[in-house]
């Protein structure tokens, strides 16, 4: 768990060692609570040097990584549950989404780089019960309105179980230099014309 702050106030402990107040950000009271309940910690500190800007799927993962922490789940099946709420439908050239068959038994939240939805249906073949799943795209193929969906989802989720997030001016920044990738990536000018 990384945060910066400032040294608010040294001082001398009973036993003689050195005493500090921290003034910190970036880190909510729940979360130094549940870190004292450690006892003994590491601790690092060095000078500040300033934040690069954040990518948005690099705070995506910083982000789902904590909460799976504090879940006790695995970063995978956490990221299959927000796709499910929050992702975005996978769809063929026709403009069909794309379904699966997977068997009833299946563990699919596990999945690491195929994503799906459940449908509700079964039906039985040769003795076998297979579940009808949506396919869910990926999230590095997501385009900002995605992508901002899935941050947004992931964000609510953290403020439930009381965990940090950015303010809301930072991740409308965040979300606009994602945009500015995403558009020049996929060769698209200012104006919104595609390169020749």
């Amino acid at each position: 768990m990384e945060c910066t702050g400032v040294i608010a106030e040294i001082g001398r402990a009973v036993n003689n060692c050195p005493r500090i107040i921290l003034e910190v950000n970036g880190i909510s009271i729940p979360q130094l609570v549940r870190l004292r309940e450690n006892g003994k910690l590491d601790i690092s500190m060095k000078k500040y040097s300033g934040k690069r800007s954040l990518d948005a799927n690099a705070y995506y993962w910083k982000l789902l990584s904590e909460l799976a922490r504090v879940l006790r789940t695995s970063n995978e099946e956490l990221h299959n549950m927000l796709l499910e709420s929050y992702g975005t439908l996978a769809e063929d050239e026709d403009g069909n989404l794309i379904v699966h068959f997977l068997p009833e038994t299946e563990d699919y939240q596990r999945y690491k780089h195929e994503h799906y939805m459940p449908t509700g249906e079964v039906l039985e073949y040769e003795g076998i019960r297979f579940c009808k799943f949506y396919r869910i795209k990926g999230s590095s193929q997501y385009n900002t309105r995605e992508m901002s969906q899935l941050i947004d989802g992931l964000i609510y989720e953290c403020k439930n179980m009381d965990i940090e997030t950015l303010p809301p001016e930072q991740i409308e920044r965040m979300m606009e230099a994602y945009a500015k990738k995403h558009n020049t990536s996929a060769g698209i000018h200012s104006t919104g014309t595609a390169k020749d």
